[in-house]
């Protein structure tokens, strides 16, 4: 009796435990079964893309519709995923989603985007999928919709041009990642003692990137793989974080009375000559070039895993069939006010360096603190790069 009373209890602990999780599971179609699907690529680096996976186990409760992930870890995945960008003139940035008659690049949160992908769903009748799309086919691909932090859902096409390049590049311009990135280069240039060189390398960077993302909105969206860069030069950044920041932690506790080692002639370390000599030496074209590098890097970063919101920005000005001045008039008001962010950056960073480094006690309070956040970072750049995405 004991027995078969055990052997029950345990039958039904098999049957029932698999079912306690099973809302924290996509849903997967089993044979037979007749649900709608609409398609979405995903990949694990992008914290965007994991935000609406979570999204779409806990939250999506439209009846009788489900996702279909397609993960571009698989090469065939991703020659499906070029195919279609390249086919339609999307970018190639994830998520992205096509659901019944509309293309969805792009996920801010579930209240915003959510909403709106559970609306589409909610008005599907049959299946889409990326194998069967035909370019040219959606209906409903002149519409425009971005979701925007506070703001929420947004179709841009009720507002003016000029408005959307003021407000979208403003909000554009906050991510965290070119952030980082600027804020890196700006330390490190810090501990030269040379505010020109500073303002010289800090300023080729700003006025890089801003040229870089300007050739981006007009040129370069469609053509580059944004993926493919970002899993090349996100590491790269990564490496050059660390080795910045195990550079200052060294100075931080091998020169505590803070002398300055930048230009000592008799300093025998291989490797800190060399990085002494990028900081010390008179500009120079390799130097140039690195820091174009580093301005490319962040606009890649930010391209290869977005909310929607550049690409948003130039269907819009493909929809209204612009001439090419009028154009290039809203992409440059759109690109300024993205590199607003980065213009504060650079004026409190100079602010800092002529106002506050005099003493030694704040410059080894830098070394420490820039130490560990560019090691922190690093390690994120190349282990975990979707935390630093928000």
């Amino acid at each position: 009796m004991l027995r078969n009373l055990t052997i029950s209890i345990l039958i039904s602990s098999i049957l029932v435990f698999p079912l306690a999780f099973a809302d924290n599971a996509i849903p997967e179609l089993t044979e037979g079964e007749e649900a709608i699907q609409f398609s979405v690529f995903t990949r694990e680096t992008c914290s965007h893309c994991q935000e609406l996976e979570e999204f779409l186990s806990n939250d999506f409760d439209v009846e009788g519709v489900q996702a279909k992930l397609y993960h571009l870890e698989e090469d065939d995945t991703y020659e499906l995923f070029t195919e279609f960008c390249d086919e339609n003139g999307l970018v190639r940035a994830t998520p992205t989603i096509l659901i019944g008659d509309t293309i969805v690049q792009g996920f801010q949160d579930a209240d915003s985007t959510g909403a709106y992908i559970m609306e589409l769903a909610s008005a599907m009748t049959e299946s889409s999928y990326f194998e069967d799309y035909e370019s040219g086919n959606i209906e409903g691909s002149d519409e425009v919709v971005v979701h925007l932090p506070l703001l929420g859902t947004v179709d841009l096409k009720e507002y003016s041009i000029g408005i959307l390049a003021v407000v979208l590049g403003f909000v554009d311009g906050f991510n965290p990642c070119a952030m980082w990135v600027l804020i890196m280069f700006i330390t490190l240039l810090s501990q030269s003692g040379n505010k020109r060189k500073m303002f010289e390398l800090a300023g080729i960077f700003v006025l890089a990137e801003t040229i870089m993302y300007y050739m981006i909105l007009n040129v370069w969206y469609k053509t580059w793989d944004f993926v493919k860069l970002d899993e090349i030069i996100t590491p790269i950044i990564g490496v050059i974080s660390i080795g910045a920041g195990a550079y200052f932690l060294y100075e931080f506790f091998a020169n505590k009375d803070n002398t300055c080692q930048v230009t000592s002639l008799g300093h025998k370390n291989k490797i800190k000559k060399r990085i002494e000599e990028l900081v010390s030496s008179p500009l120079s074209i390799g130097i140039f070039f690195s820091t174009l590098f580093l301005a490319l890097s962040v606009n890649v970063i930010e391209f290869a895993c977005s909310i929607g919101i550049p690409q948003a920005f130039t269907k819009i000005l493909d929809l209204n069939d612009l001439s090419w001045v009028l154009r290039q008039v809203y992409v440059i008001i759109y690109t300024f006010f993205y590199m607003v962010d980065d213009f504060i950056v650079f004026a409190i960073a100079l602010w800092s360096f002529e106002h506050l480094h005099l003493t030694t006690k704040y410059t080894r309070y830098c070394l420490i603190i820039g130490g560990v956040i560019m090691l922190i970072l690093g390690y994120f750049f190349i282990f975990d790069p979707s935390k630093l995405v928000l």
